[in-house]
């Protein structure tokens, strides 16, 4: 039992040392926005979201999550944007628009809450949080 244990350990410690040393994973790496909506929206809804200069649009709520560039998916509390190449930079904060059925767009700061790799990867793996304020 000990050495079950002790093997558990040493196989989770090699993995986060190979993550340290710049070893890349190729699944499940996937760079995400999160936003939430300030007021649920309880209707239907269209989104269009601009990142980066590319511009992404969504029928909401959606019922499977996409597993494309973009919106992979949204409700009534916010939506989440993956697969968005943001580069190697700091990008402690992201700037964003997103505008729903039409509106005005709203202006969007995403706060980096973490890097699921490092930034020594082909692919930085962001995970950025925010609010919309509509």
């Amino acid at each position: 039992m000990v050495r079950r244990a002790l093997a558990g350990v040493i196989i989770v410690g090699m993995a986060q040392a190979a993550c340290h040393e710049g070893i890349c994973p190729t699944i499940a790496c996937q760079p995400q926005v999160s936003l939430t909506y300030r007021q649920p929206i309880a209707a239907s809804y269209h989104v269009v979201l601009s990142l980066h200069g590319v511009t992404f649009e969504a029928d909401c709520p959606m019922e499977l999550p996409s597993r494309t560039i973009g919106i992979s998916s949204c409700n009534a509390d916010g939506l989440v944007v993956t697969g968005v190449d943001l580069g190697h930079a700091s990008n402690d904060t992201v700037d964003l628009t997103v505008s729903i059925d039409a509106n005005e767009a709203l202006a969007v700061k995403a706060i980096l809450a973490g890097i699921s790799n490092t930034r020594d990867c082909d692919l930085v793996c962001y995970r950025h949080s925010g609010t919309v304020l509509n």
